[in-house]
C-alpha cells in the first residue's frame, strides 16, 4: 500500500476491514486476510493497530466521529483489522455479505459532491436522495449500512461508506432472543398468545439491534446481570459461544466450526449460481451458508440422520413458519402416549445393539411418549420442511436419552416444545435479518443420502468446488449416537449396514484379499500402515489400510467430478495421537491426505492451520489443518515432500 502525498488524494477506494473483538483464536485472523483477498480479488495489508494508520493521508483527515466509531471495541490479539484498495463499491457489498471474522467494514474516497448518489446507487442500498448529501453527519442508507460526508477544500468531499456484514448480524440475531421481552412471557398460558408476544419482541430486538449498530455504538455494554439492551449482549459475549442460524440445531459426531467452514466455503472462490459439493456432509456445517451466498450445494452423506440436519441447515431462510407455527400449537394439544404403541415400540428391539436395547427396555415410558409425538408430528403437517424441521426437535431427545440415562422424569413433550419454540424463534429471528439486508438466498441444495464413493449417480453435473471435513482415521464413533433416532423415527429405509459402511468406522476393516490395496497408497500411508504391523497393531493397521483405500478412492472421483481450474478443500484434524508398544506416536494425519490428494493428481496449492480453542477442543485433536487443492495441471504443488517422510513423530 503506498503512501500518499500530502495533496494527493487515492484514486480508488480505499477498505477497511475491522476484525470482531471477540476472536477467540489468533489463526481466525490469517483465515479472514485469506478470504478478504479471494473476496475482493487484491492482496491486503495488516492493519497492527489503527491509530497508527491515522496518522497517514487520507485517514488523518477523518473525522473525529468516524474515528472514534473505527477505534470503538478492537481485537486485543495481533492485529485490529487489514487495508486494501478497491476498484468499485460492488466488491464492498461481496465483502460484507461474505465476510465471517469482521465487524465493520468502511469504505473510503475523495470525491465530489454530485458522485455521492452514483456511490449510493453502486451500492444499491439506497432508495431515496434525500439528506444524501448531507455533511458531518452519518447517513442511514440501508438498516446495515451509512454515509458520512466530510467537506474538504477545493469543494471536495471525503465520504466514508460504513457496513455491516451480514454474517455479524445474523450471530447477533441469536442474541435478540435473549431479550426480557422475548423471554419475559410466563403470564400467557395460550401458546398462541405466548408466540405473539414473542415474535412481536423479535421484531422490536432486531429494529434495537439494528438502531444500536449504526447510532448507539458510545453506548457502553453493562456487564452483570439483568441485561435490557441489545447492545448488552452483542458488545459483551464471545462470539464462540453464539448460536447463530440452525448450526447448533442438533449434536452431531466431528461437527465442523461453522466459522471455520463459512471461511473454507469463501476460500473456494465460487461465484453467484456455481455449485459446491460436500461429499461427506455430516450435518451440513460447509454448506448450510451457500443459499445465503447464492450458491447452490450439494451435500452427499451415508447417515439419514446426517442428511435430514443438513436439510434443515440449509433451509434456513425458506421454512416456512407461519405454517411451523400452527403445527407446533397443534402438537401442544395432542393427547399423551398410548399404550397401544407398545407393540410399536417392542417391534424396534430386533433391529437395536444392546446398549441401546437396554435405553429403550429402561425408558419405556419415555420411549412410547417419543412415538407419541412422532405419530403428532405425522398427523400435523404433510409438510417435508416442517416435518423434518420436528423430527429434528425430537431427535434431539432421542439423542439426550441415548447419550445417557436420565436421573429423574424426562418429561418429552416439555423438552420437545421448549427446543421447537427456542428454534422457530431463532429461526424467525434470522429470517427477519435477511429480510432486513434483502438477502433472497436465491441458492439451492441438493441432500443426498448416498455413498462418496458412488458420486456419479447422484450428480447430474460437474461442480465447481469441494468443500468437506473428512472422516478421520478412527478416532471417532460417527454411526452408533445416530442408530436409535434412526430407528425410532423410521429414517434407515433399507440400509441395514451403516456402521460398515461408513469410512473411518471401527467397523471397517481391510480383509485377506484386500491387502493388495496396500500398494496403491503413497510411500507416508504405506509406512503408518507398517508401524502398526511391526508393534503388532494388526486390527488397527487393518482399520488404517481401509481408511486410506476408502480416501484414495473418493479422492479419484472428487477429482473427476470437479471442473478444471477449481478448488477442493479438506479441513482435518492435523495430528492424531495412537500407541505404538509403549510408545505416544504423533502422526501427520494432515499430511497423509496430502500425499494422497498428490498421488492422485492434485497438486497442494497452499495450506492453513487453524487451532481449535480450548473450550472446544478434543483429547486427541488440537490443530485443525485447511488443506487446498487445485485442480489445474499449471499450479506448483507446495507439498513439503520432507514432512511426508517425518509423518510419525515419537513424543513419549
Amino acid at each position: 500500500m503506498r503512501n500518499e502525498g500530502e495533496n494527493e488524494f487515492p484514486p480508488r477506494i480505499y477498505c477497511i476491514c475491522k476484525l470482531k473483538h471477540d476472536i477467540r483464536v489468533e489463526s481466525k485472523v490469517d483465515l479472514c486476510k485469506r478470504e478478504i483477498e479471494e473476496s475482493l480479488g487484491t492482496t491486503v495489508e495488516t492493519i497492527v493497530t489503527l491509530p497508527a494508520l491515522f496518522k497517514k493521508n487520507p485517514f488523518s483527515r477523518l473525522a473525529d466521529k468516524i474515528v472514534d466509531r473505527m477505534t470503538r471495541l478492537l481485537y486485543l490479539g495481533r492485529a485490529h483489522g487489514f487495508l486494501a484498495e478497491v476498484e468499485n463499491w460492488r466488491k464492498l457489498v461481496r465483502l460484507a455479505r461474505n465476510a465471517t471474522y469482521l465487524r465493520e467494514v468502511y469504505g473510503i474516497i475523495l470525491t465530489q459532491e454530485d458522485k455521492v448518489p452514483q456511490i449510493a446507487e453502486a451500492l444499491s442500498l439506497h432508495d431515496t436522495q434525500a439528506g444524501i448529501h448531507d455533511v458531518d453527519k452519518f447517513i442511514d442508507i440501508s438498516p446495515a449500512a451509512q454515509i458520512y460526508n466530510q467537506r474538504l477544500e477545493g469543494g471536495f468531499l471525503l465520504t466514508t461508506v460504513f457496513l455491516i456484514p451480514s454474517q455479524t448480524l445474523l450471530e447477533y440475531a441469536t442474541e435478540v432472543v435473549k431479550l426480557p421481552y422475548v423471554t419475559f412471557t410466563k403470564q400467557f398460558t395460550n401458546l398462541g398468545e405466548k408466540l405473539d408476544r414473542m415474535e412481536a419482541g423479535v421484531k422490536k430486538g432486531i429494529d434495537e439491534l439494528l438502531q444500536h449498530l449504526r447510532h448507539g455504538f458510545k453506548r457502553m455494554p453493562w456487564l452483570g446481570l439483568f441485561k435490557e439492551c441489545i447492545g448488552d449482549y452483542v458488545d459483551w459475549a464471545f462470539s464462540d459461544f453464539r448460536t447463530w442460524g440452525l448450526h447448533f440445531i442438533h449434536k452431531h459426531e466431528g461437527k465442523a466450526d461453522p466459522w471455520l467452514a463459512r471461511s473454507a466455503l469463501n476460500l473456494l472462490g465460487v461465484g453467484e449460481n456455481e455449485t459446491v459439493l460436500d461429499p461427506f456432509c455430516g450435518s451440513g456445517t460447509f454448506i448450510a451458508d451457500a443459499p445465503l451466498l447464492d450458491i447452490n450445494a450439494v451435500g452427499v452423506d451415508i447417515n439419514p440422520l446426517s442428511t435430514m440436519i443438513t436439510r434443515m441447515k440449509c433451509s434456513l431462510a425458506d421454512i416456512p413458519l407461519p405454517q411451523l407455527r400452527k403445527s407446533i400449537i397443534k402438537i401442544q394439544k395432542k393427547p399423551s402416549a398410548s399404550s397401544q404403541l407398545k407393540g410399536k415400540l417392542r417391534s424396534i428391539l430386533p433391529e437395536l445393539e444392546k446398549n441401546d436395547k437396554q435405553k429403550l427396555l429402561g425408558n419405556e415410558d419415555i420411549f412410547l411418549e417419543i412415538l407419541s409425538t412422532k405419530d403428532a408430528i405425522d398427523d400435523v403437517s404433510d409438510n417435508e420442511t416442517i416435518r423434518d424441521f420436528l423430527y429434528v426437535m425430537l431427535s434431539r431427545q432421542i439423542t439426550e436419552i441415548g447419550a445417557k440415562q436420565p436421573r429423574r422424569r424426562f418429561d418429552v413433550k416439555s423438552n420437545f416444545m421448549k427446543d421447537a419454540i427456542a428454534f422457530y424463534l431463532q429461526t424467525s429471528a434470522s429470517q427477519e435479518i435477511l429480510h432486513a439486508l434483502n438477502i433472497e438466498a436465491k441458492g439451492r441444495c441438493k441432500v443426498s443420502t448416498s455413498d462418496a464413493r458412488n458420486l456419479k449417480a447422484i450428480l447430474d453435473s460437474k461442480v465447481d468446488g469441494i468443500v468437506t471435513s473428512p472422516p478421520y482415521f478412527d478416532a471417532l464413533d460417527y454411526v452408533s449416537s445416530s442408530m436409535l433416532p434412526i430407528k425410532i423415527l423410521g429414517l434407515d429405509g433399507n440400509n441395514k449396514r451403516l456402521p460398515n459402511e461408513t469410512i473411518g468406522s471401527r467397523s471397517r476393516t481391510a480383509s485377506d484379499t484386500d491387502l493388495f490395496l496396500y500398494d496403491l497408497l503413497p510411500e507416508s500411508c504405506r509406512t503408518l500402515v507398517e508401524e502398526l504391523m511391526r508393534f503388532g497393531r494388526e486390527r488397527k493397521a487393518r482399520i488404517v489400510l481401509q481408511y486410506l483405500t476408502d480416501i484414495t478412492g473418493c479422492l479419484h472421483q472428487f477429482s473427476e467430478v470437479l471442473n478444471d481450474k477449481r478448488r477442493m478443500i479438506f479441513v482435518v484434524g492435523k495430528y492424531h495421537s495412537w500407541k505404538f508398544g509403549n510408545s505416544d506416536v504423533l502422526i501427520d494425519g494432515a499430511q497423509a491426505l496430502i500425499d494422497i490428494g498428490e498421488h492422485v493428481g492434485l497438486p497442494l496449492e497452499y495450506e492453513l492451520s487453524h487451532n481449535i480453542s480450548k473450550i472446544e477442543a478434543g483429547r486427541r485433536i488440537r490443530e485443525e489443518s485447511i488443506i487446498v487443492w487445485r485442480k489445474d495441471e499449471n499450479v506448483q504443488s507446495k507439498r513439503d515432500a520432507s514432512r511426508s517422510k517425518n509423518i510419525l513423530k515419537i513424543i513419549s
